[in-house]
């Protein structure tokens, strides 16, 4: 390889390198992200690496596929669209989103009450509340495009995870703060600390749709 070629590869964004894509992969396999997409995803396409960032141990990264392997979603929400964010309405009336194909496939994508470290063991919210919440509006882009492909970027926290699992293997279970159980599975996967969906139009824009801090 030329100098000129040693250089540009040297300051080539770390997001272009084999490394990036095997450690990307490494990380996806070790993980399934929240319990309501297992099943429902696939290794992000390399036009979605930019907007992974960095990567580190506790961070799990997928494109959304559906059962029949369509990749163009739909997108309903509860909430408000704050510039192009999927932000939460009136507390406590938080921001929920779900996505569907051509084919009226349907996955809830994610629930701010529900979803999230914070909220599997510190909110609490009104059940009959929540149950109000209708995702009755459309995600619809600036320049009007309404279908897209959907990326899903988590990040866990290392300490959480240390903690519930030595939780369940002296107690059996996993309690939250008000002495209630939760499934295992379920606190494990979905007690991330941080989520990110991107939605990529067929024009090639890019929107964060949901930015938000869980724990």
């Amino acid at each position: 390889m030329s100098l000129l070629k040693n250089i540009t590869s040297f300051f080539a964004p770390v997001y272009t390198k084999p490394a990036y894509r095997h450690k990307l992969e490494t990380l996806y396999k070790s993980r399934k992200g929240s319990v309501q997409v297992h099943g429902s995803t696939s290794l992000p396409d390399e036009d979605m690496y930019p907007y992974i960032g960095k990567l580190s141990n506790q961070t799990w990264a997928a494109k959304l596929m559906s059962e029949r392997k369509e990749e163009w979603f739909t997108v309903s929400f509860f909430g408000e669209v704050v510039e192009e964010t999927i932000m939460m309405s009136d507390d406590p009336l938080v921001a929920k989103v779900k996505i569907k194909t051509r084919l009226n496939e349907e996955i809830e994508l994610f629930d701010l009450a529900y979803d999230g470290y914070d909220a599997l063991f510190v909110d609490l919210y009104e059940e009959d509340k929540l149950q109000e919440r209708t995702c009755n509006k459309m995600y619809i882009a600036e320049n009007g495009e309404t279908a897209f492909r959907l990326m899903m970027v988590v990040k866990y926290h290392e300490e959480t995870e240390r903690e519930l699992n030595e939780q369940l293997q002296s107690e059996g279970k996993i309690m939250d703060d008000f002495d209630t159980e939760i499934d295992a599975n379920l606190a494990l996967n979905n007690s991330f600390s941080y989520i990110a969906i991107y939605a990529f139009d067929k024009k090639g824009k890019v929107y964060k749709i949901i930015d938000e801090e869980t724990a």
